[in-house]
Formats: C-alpha cells, structure tokens, sequence
C-alpha cells in the first residue's frame, strides 16, 4: 500500500483494475468497498474526535480550569477506537501539557501543575487500559 493514497483512491484504483468503472464515471459500490470505507470514516472520526477532546483539556490545564483529565481520559478511548497504537498514544500523553515545565513564574502555580504532572506509570496504566 502507498501511504501518500487515500483510502477512496485505492478503491477506485482496485475496481479499475477489475473493470468494473465505467468510462463516463464511477459505478455503484460493492458491500465490501462500503463497509471498508465506513470503517475508515469511522476511525476518521473518533481520531478527530480525539484531537478535539485532547486539545480541550491542554487549554483547560494551561487555564487551571475544567476537568482537564477526564477530557484527556475520553481523548485516549477516542485514540484507542480509531485504531491508534499504543506507542502513538503513549507519545501523544508525553506531550500533554501536563508533562512540560512551567513557563509561568507563578510559584502557586508552579506547585499545583508539579502535582498534576503524568507520570511515566500513569502514561503506561492509561495506555495498556
């Protein structure tokens, strides 16, 4: 497979290849070819979904507001339906907001973000759940 083509691409280049596309356009999909594109559409979504969810709870972290792991605990079973690998995910929770330093002088603020921080243990619990 090329990663470069899309999933709607190779379909179409797998039913040229059995001539079943018509010169004056693409014919009706089989069972098969629909099914695998909602599938991707589906992994699509939750992958967005994820993003969303993940991206919500670095501002609201950064903003001290909100329950910011309750989003990012949605953000990865959104990761983990897309079909995400654990090595992804696991990258993905090293770089939350939570796991940087503190860029704010802020002393208060810099104790609380220091207790919130996702350990290595939490990253790996939350992964393998």
């Amino acid at each position: 497979k090329n990663p470069g083509i899309s999933k709607k691409d190779e379909i179409q280049k797998k039913r040229k290849k059995q001539g079943a596309v018509a010169e004056d356009g693409p014919g009706e999909l089989t069972a098969e070819e629909a099914a695998e594109q909602a599938a991707a559409m589906r992994s699509q979504i939750h992958l967005f979904w994820g993003n969303m969810l993940f991206e919500r709870s670095q501002v609201e972290f950064k903003l001290g507001v909100g329950d910011w792991r309750k989003n990012l605990d949605a953000a990865i079973e959104r990761f983990k339906l897309a079909g995400a690998s654990e090595a992804d995910i696991s990258m993905v929770l090293k770089n939350h907001s939570s796991n940087a330093g503190v860029a704010e002088p802020d002393e208060k603020k810099a104790a609380s973000v220091d207790s919130e921080k996702i350990s290595d243990d939490e990253v790996k619990h939350l992964v393998e759940s």
